[in-house]
């Protein structure tokens, strides 16, 4: 009998590349089916409604390197909550989060009379692991933290439970030894999550509000099937507009509910464009005032600049050794694009728009505050002019771009069944959802450099296999 070591690279491809071509197009068969009827969708920016591809062969991790993710997430979770006070205690930490000035006031109208230490968030640690290798943990960079507006809280317990259904069974066929499981389910964490901050906000009655943009149609597919399922699981649960809230004599309602807490996709800048046209957003405001959000408005600070203060310095002396260990190992070198002076990897101190213009093939320009892969630029892969015409948008439109260090970005096989299974490569990144009670994976392919659900990637599921 074949001895498989999943610590190697590929050997999950080449144990899937073993089943029969029947059974492989049976398996494609399933899974599309069950990627409907599981709601495995996304719709983009016009409603258009399109399946998410999963990955026909889960990627592995072992239960030692899970530990590891959660450990270095949780100490990451813990230094994103001091950036807040660091904001309003430093003037100069304010240029690297450019808020809008409406979006500025009512960070300084709700934010400094809170207890930071009892602001809850849900985020999202995008990075591009490797799990094979023995210096795995030393190839791995995060790229950004997402902490409003978290996708995959759906789709990733669900691709795991599709390939665990599907695809598991037949692996197993070839493979008796091979065991695998699910990672903590990202619902049930959001459900804890959401029980813990109605607890500490001292409310006891009333549903849990999951509130989405009803004119933005990427993450609405998410929120109705969320609160099917936690409902499900004892949660009174709602999914309305955010303009719903209102106030009926100091208590917040929508739809004709009591609300205890609100649940977010939508973001500041998107909350005060509302209020410039006339919406009223006093019962939201009520609630951010009351920490009944998630994420709390300290969530507003996962700017991609906020990896300056990881990453500077001038600023990593006001975290723990602790983190800054986690900094030094895993956190990419990050800017705000603008003339200064900073220190670069090699701790010299250099003029940094000089410096990134002449070294392109080391750096990667991403909008500041943009999502879906929107507007990244990869230096490599560009002319100068191009990149120079890029650092001077920047540089016009102050606190809009940052320039990050280029990070390795794997490439792996996938099986693509296309009338018969094919080889196809494609980029792999991952999204760690953590919190204190557990972590997820949100596992991302795609052809292009750039990986996102947004620019026509797919899903993977990351299983935990005890064979490694």
């Amino acid at each position: 009998m074949t001895q498989w070591n999943y610590r190697l690279p590929n050997k999950m491809h080449d144990l899937f590349c073993r089943l029969p071509q029947k059974t492989i197009s049976q398996i494609h068969r399933h899974v599309a089916r069950d990627s409907k009827k599981m709601s495995l969708l996304y719709l983009d920016k016009n409603g258009n409604e399109r399946i998410i591809p999963l990955m026909l062969r889960p990627r592995v991790m072992s239960v030692k390197q899970r530990n590891y993710l959660w450990k270095t997430t949780q100490i990451l979770n813990e230094a994103f909550s001091k950036i807040p006070q660091l904001y309003f205690d430093i003037p100069a930490a304010q240029e690297i989060f450019p808020f809008e000035d409406g979006e500025a006031k009512w960070v300084h109208d709700i934010l400094p009379a809170l207890n930071h230490k009892h602001l809850e968030n849900l985020s999202r640690w995008d990075g591009n692991t490797d799990f094979s290798g023995k210096n795995w943990a030393g190839a791995y960079h995060y790229f950004e933290n997402n902490a409003v507006g978290v996708g995959g809280v759906w789709y990733c317990p669900v691709a795991e439970l599709i390939t665990l259904k599907e695809i598991y069974p037949e692996l197993k066929k070839i493979d008796p030894k091979l065991s695998l499981a699910q990672n903590d389910d990202a619902r049930i964490l959001l459900l804890k999550l959401m029980r813990r901050c109605a607890k500490n906000s001292g409310v006891r009655d009333g549903h849990h509000a999951l509130t989405v943009d009803r004119d933005m149609f990427e993450n609405y597919v998410e929120f109705p099937m969320l609160a099917k399922y936690l409902k499900g699981h004892g949660l009174d649960t709602l999914v309305c507009d955010p303009r719903d809230l209102y106030l009926k004599k100091d208590e917040i309602f929508a739809r004709g509910k009591k609300v205890s807490l609100v649940y977010r996709d939508t973001t500041l800048a998107e909350y005060f464009a509302m209020e410039e046209k006339g919406a009223d957003m006093s019962a939201l405001k009520l609630a951010f005032k009351q920490n009944r959000v998630i994420s709390s408005l300290s969530g507003e600070f996962d700017h991609k600049s906020a990896f300056e203060l990881f990453s500077s310095a001038t600023w990593t002396q006001y975290f723990s050794a602790k983190e800054r260990a986690i900094f030094s190992k895993h956190i990419l070198w990050t800017r705000l694009v603008r003339e200064s002076r900073t220190d670069i990897k090699n701790g010299k101190v250099v003029d940094l728009i000089p410096y990134v213009r002449k070294q392109k093939d080391a750096f990667v320009l991403k909008p500041n505050r943009l999502f879906g892969g929107e507007g990244v630029e990869i230096g490599k892969l560009i002319s100068q002019r191009a990149w120079d015409q890029e650092l001077e948008k920047g540089l016009k439109n102050p606190g809009y771009m940052i320039v990050q260090e280029l990070a390795h970005v794997p490439v792996k096989r996938f099986p693509v069944h296309r009338g018969t299974a094919q080889d196809e490569e494609r980029y792999t990144v991952v999204g760690i959802i953590s919190t204190p009670d557990g972590m997820t994976v949100v596992g991302r392919v795609a052809k292009k450099k750039v990986v996102n659900i947004a620019q026509d990637g797919g899903l993977t599921a990351v299983l935990l296999c005890q064979n490694i």
